[in-house]
């Protein structure tokens, strides 16, 4: 049963605290105020503002975090805590999804003899990794073709950038002053790696958010959503370590090439390991939140990635 516990964990989606925040119908002013912070505007009217997040696309074991339609504009956005030079691919396949979803909608007719006027896609990514970067940077999937000349007079069929804006303390004021929504989570997420460097990552949550309430940092948000936030928390920053070590054992496997298959199947072997470890972990936090009634079980089972009838048997099987 653990078995299959881990592979739900690991396959489905989990809510994060920026989707939550900026994703959700009923925190849409969230949205408005990130998207006027991108573009100067200054629109206050959310009716007019469509959530189009995908709900069934995943891709690389990750939906997109939040994606929007207003004004002709097509706004993809996504978080990151660890840097991925190949968020391109992953907008490709989003945005590829959405203007699907689009046409389908709005009953366009690709294969017409008029152009279609469709939405300006723009794609955003909010970084507040511990790894250096700066306040701007632009990613193309172009960087990863392998042919760099095209022959003759043919051109790529496609070309995706990816806008990264570092949101770590003393980066983008202009943005954050725009944002104080965007400003005040970037602040809490940095509280918590600060605390989890000499604590655990339970604990650096806990006095984080103690700390955000105190200081009026998304302070209403934390009050109602406590336990609901610290294990979305415990989710986002146990699968961020994941791919860190997964990324590392990768690294080796390549620097030990030499030792062929033995290496590599040892090396993926630590690597699954940790991941099931992690998910223990996580249905473990999630049975404790419910049995002490701060987190409910149908939300505690959409958390965990699994159905509630198998939240039920995990919940028997730690009695």
């Amino acid at each position: 049963m653990e078995t299959n516990i881990t592979t739900a964990a690991n396959r489905q989606h989990k809510d994060t605290v920026f989707r939550d925040l900026f994703g959700s119908e009923e925190r849409k002013v969230n949205a408005l105020s990130l998207y006027n912070a991108l573009t100067g505007s200054s629109y206050t009217d959310t009716s007019v503002l469509e959530l189009t997040t995908l709900k069934d696309v995943l891709y690389m074991n990750v939906k997109n975090d939040v994606s929007i339609f207003f004004d002709s504009r097509m706004m993809l956005w996504e978080h990151q805590s660890t840097r991925n030079p190949n968020m391109p691919l992953r907008g490709l396949v989003y945005l590829a999804q959405l203007y699907q979803s689009y046409v389908h909608k709005n009953h366009l007719d690709p294969y017409g003899s008029s152009q279609l006027e469709l939405p300006t896609p723009y794609y955003c990514i909010f970084y507040n990794g511990d790894k250096e970067i700066e306040d701007y940077v632009v990613l193309r999937l172009s960087d990863s073709f392998k042919d760099k000349e095209s022959p003759r007079r043919l051109l790529p069929a496609v070309e995706i950038t990816a806008t990264v804006f570092n949101i770590n303390d003393g980066h983008n004021s202009e943005l954050m002053g725009a944002c104080q929504t965007l400003a005040d989570y970037a602040h809490f997420m940095g509280l918590i790696r600060r605390y989890n460097k000499s604590m655990p990552l339970a604990e650096a949550i806990d006095v984080a958010m103690r700390q955000c309430i105190k200081e009026g940092v998304l302070a209403d948000y934390l009050s109602s959503k406590r336990a609901e936030v610290a294990a979305m928390l415990i989710t986002e920053f146990d699968q961020a370590e994941y791919e860190e070590i997964l990324e590392l054992e990768k690294r080796r496997i390549a620097e030990k090439a030499e030792a062929k298959g033995e290496a590599k199947g040892r090396l993926e072997g630590e690597a699954k390991g940790r991941a099931e470890g992690e998910a223990k972990g996580r249905a473990s936090l999630l049975v404790e939140l419910v049995r002490s009634g701060e987190l409910g079980r149908g939300r505690a089972a959409e958390l965990l990635g699994v159905d509630s009838h198998e939240f039920e048997r995990l919940l028997e099987q730690q009695d």
